[in-house]
């Protein structure tokens, strides 16, 4: 007699827990598909730099961050750092951390990447936004 109240919880514990993973399902299947998405971006945003073709990389960023910064900030930074360190070889992606939002629709994401120059390996992090669908550079910061 007492193994049935038991049975019957762990039944309705067992059902809240499938009905809670069906449900979080197509979020996890949409975040999965972002973190692809932005993870593409950002190596096109890293290639851009290395390849010196800052237009393409630029154009990357969000209307925050080019209201924020002019192109020619943005040539002169990237110039900056090739002064200091050497040619830029390679941008190498260490973390990314991925939240996406159902409403209002959006996510932001945070990636900490290591530079490699000639001379010496800088560490930045960067900060991408969702806006409608695509994934823009809202901000970056050398660690």
């Amino acid at each position: 007699m007492t193994r049935k109240p038991r049975n019957i919880v762990l039944w309705v514990v067992g059902s809240l827990a499938a009905v809670s993973l069906v449900a979080a399902t197509p979020g996890l299947i949409g975040l999965a598909k972002q973190w692809r998405i932005v993870k593409q971006d950002f190596r096109d945003y890293g290639q851009a730099l290395v390849d010196q073709r800052y237009a393409d990389a630029y154009r990357m960023a969000g209307p925050q961050f080019q209201e924020a910064t002019s192109f020619d900030a943005f040539v002169a930074q990237q110039r900056r750092l090739i002064e200091k360190y050497g040619q830029l070889k390679a941008v190498n992606e260490e973390t990314m951390n991925v939240k996406t939002y159902r409403r209002p629709p959006g996510g932001v994401t945070i990636i900490t990447a290591s530079l490699d120059f000639d001379s010496r390996t800088v560490r930045f992090t960067y900060e991408f936004h969702l806006e409608g669908d695509r994934w823009a550079l809202y901000g970056c910061k050398q660690l």
